[in-house]
This record gives C-alpha cells, sequence and structure tokens, in this order.
C-alpha cells in the first residue's frame, strides 16, 4: 500500500542510477551465460545483439508516435512506470503495433529450439533477479517487510545454514519469503518481462491465488495506469482511500462512544472512502481487500475499544500526575503506535486510518 522505493531513492539520482546500472548489469551477465550454457559457443552476444537491433528497428518505426520506446535492450530492462505505461496503451490501442512486436519478439519470449531467449523470465532470469531484489538490504532503496498490495502478509528475506557435503563448510544462503508479481502479466505485454520497475515483491496470496492475470487497470489512460505502478513515485494509494469501520446495524440504542465494540463485532463492516482519485479502489477490489480484511475485524474492533477506553484527554492527565515519559511508555504499550509504523507491520494503514477517525470524531 506504499511505494515499493523510498523517498530518498526517488530524490538521489546517484542512487537510483546505481541500482539500474546493477540490474542491466545483472540481467546481461545472466544471459551470457544461459547462451554459453545452452548453445556451447563463445558468442555470447548474439541473443543481446539480435533482440538489440529488433528493438532498435522498432524504436526507428514508431519513435515519432511512442517516443517512449527503447532503442536498446539496457533501456528496456530500467524503463520507467510512466514509459510502461505508455507504451502499454499504445500496445493494447493498436493491432498493428500488437502485430510488429509479436512477429519480432516472439521467438525471444521464450524457449525456441532448446534456446532460452532474453526476454524469457523462467528459470535462470527468475532466480537471479529473486536474487537480485533479496541481496539489497539498502533502506535508501526499499525496506521489504509486508506485501505491497493488500498489507496483510509479512514478506522479508532471511538466512539459512546448509552443510556442503563436500567441504562440510556450513554455507548461508539468502531466501526470500514473498513473490515478484509483474505488475503487468508477461502474457499482456511480455516485453515487460525482465523490466525492473514492471517487479513488484508481493505475498502468494496476491500474486498467485487473486491476482493472476486480472488486469483492472486495462481500461485506464496513461497518466492513470502510470498512477497504479506500485514501483512509481507518483503511486497515491495511501492518500485516496480511507478505511472507515462502520456500524451498519439498525439500532436506535448504539451508542459509538461506547466501548464496546468487539461484543457486536457481526454489526460491523470495513468500507474504503475516496480521499482523491478513485481509481485506486479498482485495485483494492482487484485484491479483495475488504472482504480479507473482514476476517480480522475482532482485532480491528478491539484497538477500537482500546481507543474509546484510553482517549488522548487520559494519558494528557496521566503526563500532569506523573510524567510525559510515562504517560507516552503506557501509550505505547496499549497502541504500538511507533512499533507499527517504524516496522511496518501488517495492517498499518488500517490502523492509522483508524487513529485519524478517531482524531477527526473528537474535534
Amino acid at each position: 500500500m506504499y511505494r515499493v522505493y523510498s523517498e530518498n531513492f526517488y530524490s538521489n539520482p546517484s542512487i537510483k542510477e546505481s541500482f539500474e546500472q546493477n540490474y542491466v548489469n545483472k540481467i546481461i551477465g545472466v544471459a551470457k551465460e544461459l547462451q554459453i550454457k545452452v548453445t556451447k559457443t563463445s558468442d555470447v552476444e548474439t541473443n543481446y545483439n539480435v533482440t538489440n537491433n529488433r528493438l532498435k528497428g522498432l524504436f526507428e518505426e514508431f519513435q515519432v508516435e511512442l517516443p517512449s520506446f527503447p532503442e536498446s535492450f539496457d533501456k528496456l530492462l530500467v524503463l520507467t512506470p510512466k514509459q510502461m505505461a505508455e507504451i502499454y496503451v499504445y500496445y493494447k490501442t493498436y493491432e498493428s503495433f500488437r502485430e510488429k512486436v509479436s512477429s519480432m519478439f516472439d521467438d525471444v519470449y521464450g524457449p525456441m529450439d532448446g534456446v532460452k531467449h532474453l526476454l524469457d523470465y523462467s528459470n535462470d532470469f527468475s532466480k537471479s533477479i529473486i536474487d537480485y531484489f533479496i541481496n539489497i538490504e539498502d533502506e535508501n532503496v526499499f525496506t521489504i517487510k509486508n506485501c505491497f498490495y493488500c498489507n496483510h502478509a509479512y514478506i522479508n528475506t532471511f538466512t539459512f545454514s546448509i552443510e556442503d557435503i563436500e567441504t562440510n563448510e556450513i554455507i548461508e544462503q539468502p531466501k526470500q519469503q514473498y513473490d515478484l508479481d509483474h505488475f503487468i502479466p508477461k502474457g499482456s505485454c511480455p516485453l515487460f518481462s525482465l523490466c525492473l520497475y514492471n517487479f513488484v515483491p508481493s505475498c502468494q496470496v496476491c500474486n498467485s491465488r487473486i491476482k493472476l492475470k486480472t488486469e483492472y487497470y486495462d481500461k485506464q489512460t496513461v497518466d492513470e495506469l502510470e498512477l497504479l505502478f506500485p514501483t512509481s513515485q507518483n503511486y497515491q494509494y495511501d492518500e485516496s482511500l480511507r478505511f472507515h469501520i462502520i456500524h451498519v446495524k439498525n439500532d436506535p440504542d448504539f451508542d459509538p462512544s461506547a466501548p464496546v465494540y468487539v461484543k457486536n463485532k457481526n454489526d460491523f463492516e470495513i468500507e474504503l472512502e475516496p480521499q482523491g482519485n478513485q481509481i485506486y479502489l479498482l485495485e483494492a477490489k482487484a485484491f479483495q481487500i475488504i472482504p480479507r480484511y473482514k476476517k480480522h475485524i475482532t482485532e480491528f474492533l478491539t484497538y477500537i475499544d482500546k481507543a474509546r477506553k484510553y482517549p488522548p484527554s487520559y494519558f494528557l492527565l496521566l503526563a500532569e500526575q506523573k510524567s510525559q515519559a510515562d504517560s507516552d511508555n503506557l501509550k505505547e504499550a496499549i497502541f504500538n503506535h511507533n512499533l507499527r509504523n517504524d516496522e511496518r507491520l501488517i495492517f498499518r494503514k488500517l490502523y492509522n486510518d483508524i487513529d485519524l477517525n478517531l482524531e477527526n470524531e473528537d474535534k
């Protein structure tokens, strides 16, 4: 629910350029190793040159109508979300362009005659790309804590130890507990199958069980589609939607200020209210956010009950009677505000929205 990359990543060109160049080097290296392994030849740049030449040919043919189209494989790998949005909308709109791309690149999207080509994500490329994400533990780039789509599941990396059978040495190997989702699926536009900013770290439920090839963004304009990329600097899900816990039972005796929410959990629903651009409702619906969150409504109502029992006035009084430190420590013990935000715990946005809603009620 937050951008994949940090604010510092977008504002510091040197960090971004280094990250992109290392990724390009990684992919080109894998492509060369793959060709040597499969073809048993030292002419390792054949597929790379073929792909480059075809991209250059498409660029020269469509550069006036589609200036964002890359003229080389290196540039293809680091297309920005805006550039991918422009190419995708054009790709979906004009059959002649789709046919041209298909005729020139069908043989490099996947295996053909035993040779794995340059745009094939499976096997060697997927492992290398996942490893590239795993090995980056730099908060200047990103910090992977939970699924960027649902904020419902933890995703992270861990290191496990294995013993080398031949040497008896203990080898530490990193592993990931998440998938890399293709925001625009490979089947929808295979050109983006290796594009860096088309990858979104996500939980397996979002990637493999819910989203699949769902194209909830398919009818959007270029500008709207760019906003839906979680890798875009302009991604605004958090600012554009707000969660509300709503009492839906027609009960004239219901007191919204009374701390008895959790005893009546079946009387409540979760809603998402647009605060700006409504296109993010498409994402929430695609990933079934409301029904998935509804299964945890007892947790949210318990939180509201605690907030009713311990309002801001309680902590102000405690600070006056004892100390500000005592007041802050008790507040953190009850509500885990700092822990929730610093550690990016699951459901962070919903809890923050509950806090905001309660503050607005008290005004």
